[in-house]
């Protein structure tokens, strides 16, 4: 079955422990307004979360593929090509119906997707901890060409993915930035991962 565009697709911080407590304010950065649960509009999630209330979100579900997604669309680079993003991803496993039986074929999936990619170089890859299922982090770099006022540009695109697998799900968590500009908006991603929470699964 021919795959969908990952979470943060290129054409398209620090997880902490669960025992951490949530932060009580958000820490000032342009760009990133105050966070507030995220309220599904069509969609049932097993999980709570916090995002900037002033990033565009939008629901998917997939065709082809079966899947739930959020992505918040933030601030656009300095180049005004690309927008810093967020994803929560929520997948069946094979047996669920989904295209991938276990997280290691989708983790195997994501890196060979990226791998394709111009200037790709993966940063990291280790196992953190979010909810209390095993987590796997990777970080990686590629480069994309996009359209642009002054015509096409290049652009190094850095991204931060978290996954792991609970009750037949997998989950991804992603974040996506122009490389230049990741460290400013990553505190939005470090949120969503403290603020992150598994729910009994709505009927």
């Amino acid at each position: 079955m021919a795959k969908e565009p990952s979470p943060s697709d290129p054409a398209a911080s620090i997880p902490l422990a669960p025992d951490r407590p949530r932060p009580d304010r958000t820490p000032h950065v342009e760009g990133i307004g105050p966070f507030v649960p995220y309220v599904p509009k069509s969609l049932k999630l097993a999980c709570t979360f916090e995002v900037p209330d002033n990033w565009l979100a939008t629901e998917q579900q997939g065709r082809g593929e079966r899947y739930q997604q959020i992505i918040l669309v933030g601030p656009r680079n300095a180049q005004d090509t690309y927008h810093a993003g967020l994803t929560v991803r929520i997948t069946p496993v094979g047996a669920g119906g989904g295209s991938y039986a276990t997280l290691e074929d989708l983790i195997d999936w994501r890196r060979k997707q990226y791998a394709q990619t111009a200037g790709f170089s993966e940063l990291s890859f280790r196992e953190v901890s979010v909810v209390g299922p095993p987590a796997k982090e990777l970080k990686w770099i590629f480069q994309v060409t996009l359209p642009s006022a002054v015509g096409p540009q290049t652009v190094l695109l850095k991204n931060q993915l978290v996954l792991f697998a609970h009750q037949e799900q997998l989950y991804e968590l992603s974040f996506g930035a122009d490389a230049v500009e990741f460290e400013r908006y990553a505190p939005a991603f470090e949120h969503l991962l403290q603020s992150f929470q598994l729910v009994p699964s709505p009927q």
